[in-house]
């Protein structure tokens, strides 16, 4: 328990530093230090609440185009930079398409206040099923990875599910119990993650 506990915020991104050691007959032979920030993010009917008040998401989308590189840098300062440009325009959050980002971007977040969407790395109906197995180890590995960083507001599930592309009612089903099996492991997994689906004729 952290009494009268500081919380973290777009505009109070404020941070603790957990120290971990390692022990080997009396002697410190490791040690690992690891930024938290603590916060709560809950609903209530269609209002989101951060810290137990309101909080209205002005968010922008990254559909990670790297037209210099072709793949996004490993680099928080790079990160920072960007996410401070984004925060000065007034953006509190940015929604990535089809992708989760790396832990330097997720860490760059902490720092400057502001909120990560993520997704799992499927776009549309029908690529979900095949690659299910897949897509299952990678919400494992996704909220494992980024569980602890205050930043990760939610995990979406997929982008535009529209089960209108399914060709049958048999394979609807099917869609829709698996996309049911994933919520419930995410929530065991995280129970305090938003998890959501974009959805077109979709809801769960």
């Amino acid at each position: 328990p952290v009494l009268d506990a500081r919380f973290w915020s777009p505009e109070d991104p404020y941070q603790y530093v957990a120290q971990v050691s390692l022990m080997c007959r009396g002697r410190e032979c490791d040690r690992v230090e690891q930024r938290f920030g603590m916060r709560d993010i809950t609903t209530q009917g269609n209002v989101l609440l951060l810290n137990g008040k309101p909080f209205y998401l002005r968010g922008y989308g990254d559909d990670n185009i790297e037209v210099l590189t072709g793949v996004p840098p490993a680099s928080k300062e790079v990160y920072r930079k960007q996410l401070q440009l984004a925060k000065s325009c007034g953006f509190n959050a940015v929604r990535f398409h089809s992708m989760t980002p790396m832990r330097e971007l997720f860490e760059a977040a902490d720092e400057v206040g502001i909120f990560v969407m993520a997704e799992l790395p499927v776009a549309y109906t029908q690529y979900f099923l095949p690659h299910k197995e897949f897509l299952r180890n990678e919400l494992k590995d996704i909220l494992l990875a980024h569980r602890n960083h205050p930043s990760f507001l939610s995990l979406a599930l997929g982008n535009e599910f529209n089960l209108s592309w399914l060709k049958s009612d048999e394979e609807r089903k099917g869609f829709v119990g698996t996309v049911a099996g994933f919520y419930s492991y995410a929530k065991q997994l995280d129970p305090a993650r938003l998890e959501r689906t974009r959805s077109r004729q979709f809801q769960l």
